[in-house]
């Protein structure tokens, strides 16, 4: 989000239109992950491709974020990845 209004201050139309994109995604996805209902009706591979998705937004937010010289963003965004990369391994690992 502090990435978003950053962008709108300075008029990084390129950072406001990834990021318009990116967050209701992950809001979304972030919402369903501490929702255990809503993930039982996907499988497996289902979760595993919407995370593997989220994580590659969530890349390409830490390099805008970057660029634009964000460091809350961009920690927030590390934090973020981490959390799906642990996420994917987690369901890698289940039978």
């Amino acid at each position: 989000m502090r990435l978003k209004q950053r962008a709108t201050e300075i008029g990084n139309q390129i950072v406001i239109e990834q990021q318009d994109r990116i967050i209701p995604g992950l809001s979304l996805r972030i919402k369903s992950l501490e929702d255990p209902q809503t993930e039982s009706g996907l499988s497996v591979d289902e979760l595993l491709t919407s995370l593997r998705s989220d994580l590659a937004e969530a890349e390409s937010g830490l390099e805008e974020a970057r660029e634009a010289g964000l460091p809350l963003a961009a920690r927030h965004l590390e934090r973020a990845i981490t959390d799906l990369k642990m996420r994917i391994a987690a369901l890698e690992e289940t039978p």
